[in-house]
């Protein structure tokens, strides 16, 4: 597609998400000759290769004459079986949440990409696991340093190793069954 294309405002927070969370894309994606479409080619907004969605802006989304054309653009979309997540302006501002929802959506949508499903739900985990492990290093500094302050009694040493290490299994017991248990 046109390489000097800088993309909208709302399309700038999508890719700073995007590139936040580390998820790789390809912004500006041709998608030629698609069945029963008026045009030669559709642009995808981005595409993202790891889960083989592709993910649309729907800026003008309140402007009546731009609606129509998405639309259009969504029918054509689900008449070839493309899987994409549709972002709305008024979703910018939970659009972590929302993200991971339509992903999900998609994944039920497509068994297909049930192996893409799998490595989004471990993107997931991975992110739960560092918060879990922080938290864990915290509070085993914490501890270590209550324990000091009363002078090394066994009873906090034992404390400061045990009780973060517990709090941090169950807490990835507890992402697993999020991740795997989930219909």
């Amino acid at each position: 597609m046109d390489k000097n294309y800088q993309g909208t405002e709302g399309e700038k927070v999508i890719e700073y998400y995007l590139e936040d969370q580390n998820i790789k894309f390809i912004p500006q994606v041709q998608l030629p000759n698609l069945k029963g479409d008026t045009k030669n080619y559709r642009v995808a907004d981005f595409y993202l290769p790891q889960y083989r969605v592709y993910l649309e802006f729907l800026g003008r989304w309140n402007v009546a004459d731009d609606k129509s054309g998405y639309i259009e653009k969504m029918k054509i979309y689900a008449d070839n079986k493309i899987p994409c997540i549709y972002i709305y302006p008024e979703n910018l501002g939970a659009l972590g949440l929302l993200f991971n929802m339509r992903m999900e959506e998609q994944f039920k949508t497509f068994p297909d990409l049930r192996v893409e499903r799998l490595k989004f739900r471990f993107w997931k985990l991975k992110k739960t696991i560092l918060r879990g492990l922080l938290l864990w290093m915290s509070m085993t500094l914490l501890l270590v340093f209550a324990e000091n302050i009363y002078n090394g009694k066994l009873a906090v040493g034992l404390v400061s190793l045990w009780l973060p290490l517990l709090f941090f299994v169950a807490l990835m017991a507890y992402a697993l069954k999020l991740i795997f248990l989930r219909k």
